[in-house]
């Protein structure tokens, strides 16, 4: 249960500086808090006034700042004297919350290496899928940059999930001169939801994360929870929250077809790709992905429904997204398909006939007479022999199949053979093989 206790709690965290801050009225939406130095009072008040004890309200100052915003009576006047005013220990106090508060030492972060102290003491003080509530109002120097860091440090190490930032925005109202001259009833500061910046991040990643190796996870997972918040806000039908749900579930298919090798499915898959991202790239619901829709329009419209031309687009696709097994895998069937198509016109589904590609190849590399064929080669003789024909009149294909299976083998047996090649040369040579292929296909101009 303690365990459980420490994974769902709530954190909230903030930076306070040396300042003399004036009182304000903070604003969001709704929510209003007159006539308070520290906006902290504001967003602590609105967000954590039902959590519960083991949930954290986590404040990070300087020595300076400890002396002059978190204890009471911290500034003084030009002739030395204090003026009397309340810190924020004590205006948090006053709200009676159930949360613990803690204020934390840091260091002021004026040279690198206290900026790394800075970020290893935050850090330490979040636990594994805490819920962060931050404001940022206050933080100084590069901590608003650091803060920023830490939350997206955090998401990936520790899993947290980001509820909310905010940041007051006294500086709407004009100079601290204006401010000060202001009656306290015009003092309204904005206290704006940075959150969907944070979110812009996370769609970052995701689609970078897609762009490098293909994963489309990410860019699902955060589509789904647009839509999902877009549905709970219209409490009904909405036609492009549907429609990128559609997208979004076609994207994953297509990405996972391509990572299995799926060769049967490529065509279908990458047709209903089409087809959704067609029906939603005109869509404002989610702003993050209209890039990416364009790029994917021009990715997909490669694909033209053809079985072969698909093949090799898609071991294009898999090289271009560094999945360099599944490349050699997809091109290897394709190539396997388009033989087989060319010199038999036999049916290319058929695992036996395919299999006879893979006999002639070896058999012609190798120059085995007849006697010397295995049982199976010898039974097909009159196929095998056709394929044999075609790859001596096609003799770069030939040599390309050739290698590329070789090539493909050492891959599958991870290594573990003569001779393995190295790393490093995979994508290279699968580039190769590509190109070859493709002036195959496409200067012949027929299947």
């Amino acid at each position: 249960m303690e365990d459980k206790e420490k994974i769902m709690r709530k954190v909230y965290m903030s930076f306070l500086g040396t300042s003399n801050y004036l009182a304000c009225n903070y604003i969001s939406g709704p929510l209003r808090m007159n006539e308070i130095r520290f906006v902290q009072e504001a967003t602590v008040s609105w967000w954590c006034h039902d959590w519960q004890q083991g949930d954290r309200i986590l404040i990070f100052v300087t020595d300076e700042a400890k002396e002059k915003n978190w204890l009471n009576n911290g500034h003084k006047k030009n002739d030395g004297t204090p003026i009397s005013c309340s810190g924020l220990e004590s205006r948090l106090a006053s709200l009676e919350l159930s949360a613990d508060i803690k204020m934390i030492k840091i260091p002021a972060g004026r040279s690198e290496e206290e900026i790394w102290e800075i970020f290893s003491i935050v850090v330490n003080e979040l636990n594994d899928e805490d819920k962060l509530y931050i404001d940022i109002t206050h933080a100084f120097r590069s901590l608003p940059l650091l803060a920023t860091v830490i939350i997206n440090y955090a998401k990936v190490v520790k899993k947290i999930q980001v509820k909310a930032i905010s940041y007051g925005a006294i500086e709407v109202l004009g100079s601290l001169r204006r401010v000060r001259e202001l009656d306290i009833k015009d003092r309204d500061v904005p206290v704006f939801d940075l959150l969907p910046f944070d979110q812009l991040l996370d769609w970052s990643t995701a689609i970078d994360r897609f762009v490098v190796s293909g994963n489309a996870t990410g860019i699902c997972d955060l589509t789904a929870t647009n839509v999902i918040l877009r549905k709970k806000e219209v409490r009904g039908p909405d036609r492009e929250a549907d429609s990128l749900k559609k997208m979004a579930d076609a994207l994953l298919g297509f990405s996972q077809t391509l990572a299995t090798c799926r060769g049967k499915n490529i065509v279908k898959h990458a047709e209903k790709l089409k087809k959704t991202i067609g029906a939603v790239k005109k869509q404002q619901l989610i702003k993050p992905l209209t890039p990416l829709l364009e790029k994917l329009s021009q990715t997909v419209a490669a694909f033209s429904n053809d079985e072969v031309r698909d093949g090799a687009t898609a071991a294009r696709w898999c090289l271009e997204h560094n999945l360099v097994q599944q490349g050699f895998t997809l091109l290897q069937e394709t190539m396997c398909t388009f033989i087989l198509r060319q010199s038999t016109q036999e049916d290319t589904r058929d695992k036996n006939k395919r299999n006879l590609v893979g006999m002639a190849v070896a058999i012609e590399r190798d120059s085995k007479n007849f006697e010397k064929w295995s049982d199976d080669a010898k039974q097909n003789k009159k196929n095998i022999e056709d394929i044999r024909a075609w790859l001596r009149e096609n003799k770069e294909l030939f040599d390309c199949m050739k290698n590329l299976s070789q090539d493909r083998n050492d891959l599958n047996h991870a290594g573990m053979n003569a001779n393995p090649m190295t790393a490093e040369k995979f994508s290279r040579k699968l580039e190769e093989y590509i190109k070859i292929f493709e002036s195959q296909i496409y200067d012949r101009g027929k299947q």
